[in-house]
């Protein structure tokens, strides 16, 4: 068998052929890797196999352009936000070049006035005085982790960050700024609104149009660090989907990244 392989597979591992074995039955499925084992390389082997039209998706830009070169032609390889990017209105992501406000003008711009809120110091209870630029950091964070999730509405209480992440001060004002996270969402995909954005607005609107991805099959490299709104867009494909990532690698934890290789309900390979 070896000998018909591509020539970066000439000696593959029995574990390597029987992930390949798997994506064979065209059904979506995990492979756990740990550093070093093979990971990127076991999806060149499958993409080199696997018939009609392939894309590998990566996070990072240097990654995707790296595997071009790589992978065989009919695999497309591409970032999650390059996908989303092509799908979204340009007057929405023309905003990435806009400057983002500052906290002080977003809170001016809001209409957001100091508030004081109790916090335990030492046992002993206090109040403290939040400004409006204090208040507007809030609303940022919230709106972005409204951004990396998949529920379709901002209601109140399913915008607030990772269980057990949010501060105390951040928890007791979450229904007071429910009004001021709405307006700034919707300033976000507003056109007219002056105020830069980040790339995760564009993502999250294209989540919403509940996209369907035109390929046979993906290859998601590095699943591991995938937040919930791509694992979303992800597990709503028709299509075979082959997840290969390595938990103790995951580095995008602070923007709302979660453990897809153990949240993924698909038969799992080693």
């Amino acid at each position: 068998m070896s000998a018909s392989m591509p020539a970066y597979m000439s000696d593959p591992t029995d574990e390597q052929l029987s992930a390949l074995n798997m994506a064979m039955d065209h059904k979506s499925f995990k492979v756990v890797a740990y550093a070093g084992a093979g990971k990127t390389t076991t999806l060149k082997l499958i993409g080199e196999r696997l018939r009609g039209r392939g894309l590998y998706l990566a996070f990072n830009k240097a990654i995707a352009n790296d595997a071009r070169s790589k992978f065989p032609p009919h695999v497309e390889c591409r970032t999650f936000h390059s996908l989303a990017y092509r799908h979204v209105a340009r007057d929405i992501t023309a905003k990435l070049s806009l400057p983002r406000f500052s906290p002080k003008r977003l809170g001016d711009d809001l209409g957001l006035q100091p508030v004081q809120v109790r916090r335990q110091m030492d046992g002993v209870n206090k109040y403290i005085t939040l400004t409006p630029a204090r208040l507007s950091r809030f609303v940022s964070d919230a709106v972005s982790n409204f951004a990396a999730r998949m529920p379709a509405t901002l209601r109140q209480g399913t915008y607030s960050s990772q269980a057990g992440s949010m501060t105390q001060m951040q928890s007791s004002c979450a229904e007071m700024l429910y009004p001021a996270v709405e307006q700034r969402w919707l300033q976000s995909i507003d056109a007219r609104h002056p105020a830069g954005i980040g790339h995760d607005i564009y993502l999250k609107l294209w989540a919403l149009s509940k996209p369907s991805i035109p390929a046979d099959f993906i290859l998601f490299d590095e699943a591991q660090d995938a937040d919930p709104l791509m694992m979303g867009i992800l597990t709503q494909q028709s299509r075979q989907v082959i997840y290969v990532g390595d938990a103790h690698q995951q580095i995008y934890e602070w923007r709302g990244a979660v453990n897809a290789m153990k949240n993924c309900r698909y038969r799992r390979h080693y």
